[in-house]
């Protein structure tokens, strides 16, 4: 879904995708050679969020900032999704 950015500031995520997850990914990365995301997750304590960032480094790329989460953390979900995906 696609929301200006004025509409959106203004507007609380758990109010209108309340106990969703909901994950911000930049575009053109390949261009630009930087990739971000962004999460809001819900828990039982209300949301936790998280921000990861990457930069290309020649073949590959390479975490330069994480907020709110480890590369532990997010290892092991890089893996968790890897293991699940379905491949066709």
């Amino acid at each position: 879904m696609e929301v200006p950015s004025s509409t959106a500031i203004r507007r609380k995520l758990a109010q209108i995708a309340a106990d969703t997850a909901i994950l911000w990914y930049n575009a053109d990365s390949a261009t630009t050679g930087q990739l971000s995301v962004m999460a809001y997750v819900p828990s039982n304590k209300g949301y936790v969020t998280w921000y990861a960032g990457w930069q290309k480094r020649g073949d590959g790329w390479k975490i330069h900032e994480l907020v709110n989460t480890s590369d532990v953390e997010l290892g092991s979900l890089l893996r968790t999704g890897q293991a699940n995906s379905v491949i066709s």
